[in-house]
């Protein structure tokens, strides 16, 4: 993903509200894997995966985002079976999703808010993470909680 900077641009909105599809995903993914270790492979190839969607025209990254994520859910739900973690992560990846879904379908000022909004409870979520140890690598909930809650702050700053 090439580097930008936040702003409430209509397609920047966009864009950042498909990404928190994105973050979902890369918890689904990393406890799929079922190694923390992962994370960072997973975050990449999501990311190429992402920059894929964006280029192509047939199916909006959002709603591909969404059923990629509602898969692998069902699929770690029966390998697993429905314990806690897939339970938490059901719900995250629902209003994170939910929250994208919203911003890109309403647009405005209202998307730049609920995106801020996304974007600042995903760095909440981060820090959950690299208290409790848990799904992702330490390292990636420390560098994610620090981008996201920057992400967040800039898209109501700058918009």
């Amino acid at each position: 993903m090439a580097v930008m900077a936040p702003t409430g641009d209509a397609d920047m909105v966009r864009t950042l509200a498909e990404l928190l599809i994105v973050l979902a995903l890369i918890y689904i993914g990393a406890a799929a894997v079922g190694r923390q270790q992962a994370t960072w492979t997973v975050f990449l190839v999501l990311g190429v995966v992402f920059a894929l969607l964006r280029l192509q025209d047939w199916v909006p990254p959002y709603a591909a985002l969404t059923v990629l994520a509602a898969n692998l859910l069902g699929w770690l739900a029966a390998s697993r079976g429905f314990d806690s973690t897939v339970r938490v992560l059901a719900v995250a990846t629902a209003g994170f999703a939910t929250a994208a879904i919203i911003a890109v379908e309403v647009g405005g000022n209202v998307a730049r808010f609920v995106v801020a909004a996304g974007w600042i409870a995903h760095s909440g979520w981060d820090c959950v993470h690299y208290h409790s140890n848990r799904t992702v690598a330490r390292s990636f909930a420390e560098f994610c909680a620090i981008v996201d809650l920057f992400v967040g702050i800039a898209v109501l700053a700058f918009g």
